[in-house]
């Protein structure tokens, strides 16, 4: 959500590691600006953070920069990829209580 000047901010005090802030400021951001972006989509009830590798974040920024591709997008294959997980879990999970019979 972008700031709006009639929102009631809060200062506070934070920690960072240097190489963390180095990053922000040489990204030319604004890192109270970030936090709030970052608070917002974490306490979202529809958008989740998904750490992947620098391959596969190329991949997705070149799919949505170039070909016009959107999270919309992407979802339904991500939901047949959670039931995978889950499927393998499952399995892993009767594995263990065979062996405890």
């Amino acid at each position: 959500m972008p700031y709006q000047k009639d929102e009631n901010l809060k200062r506070i005090n934070i920690m960072l590691r240097e190489d963390q802030h180095k990053k922000v400021m040489d990204a030319g951001l604004n890192l109270s600006g970030l936090l709030r972006d970052l608070l917002d989509d974490h306490f979202s009830e529809s958008k989740i953070t998904l750490s992947v590798t620098p391959k596969t974040k190329q991949i997705y920024d070149n799919l949505i920069s170039n070909f016009g591709g959107h999270d919309r997008d992407i979802e339904p294959h991500f939901v047949q990829v959670m039931d995978k997980v889950l499927q393998g879990k499952i399995a892993e999970i009767d594995a263990l209580r065979k062996k405890l019979k």
